[in-house]
């Protein structure tokens, strides 16, 4: 899936470098086995996850240890990702009314800042080929 933001090219450029500065992926590639659900980000960041709504540690490529746990609420994936300082996120996967994956990040409000919401769409890259 790519990004589908509207406005002209330096707008999207600067939603982009925003985005990007917030970790946001601008392209994002689904796999799914009988297993677990890959989510590959910019095609180099991969989360891999198991859907059986227990928790799973893995290391990240910085040596750092995270704890997911995922699972399907109706038809949206639901991610719940803790990192070794307790902090979390949560981030929900989903096709929205009008066929595009909608990605929902919840941050819980943390040291006085307010919780925060991030909704990402994309366009499915693979129908326009």
């Amino acid at each position: 899936y790519g990004g589908g933001q509207g406005g002209g090219d330096q707008d999207r450029e600067q939603i982009r470098q925003r985005l990007h500065n917030l970790g946001a992926p601008d392209r994002l590639v689904i796999a799914e086995n009988d297993h677990d659900i890959m989510l590959i980000a910019n095609s180099a960041d991969t989360l891999d996850v198991v859907p059986d709504g227990k928790e799973h540690a893995r290391k990240t490529p910085r040596g750092l240890t995270v704890t997911t746990q995922a699972q399907w609420n109706e038809l949206a994936l639901q991610v719940t990702t803790r990192g070794e300082g307790g902090r979390e996120m949560t981030r929900v996967y989903r096709i929205n009314s009008d066929g595009r994956l909608e990605v929902v990040t919840q941050l819980p409000a943390r040291d006085g800042a307010e919780a925060m919401q991030i909704v990402l769409r994309y366009d499915d890259a693979s129908a326009k080929n």
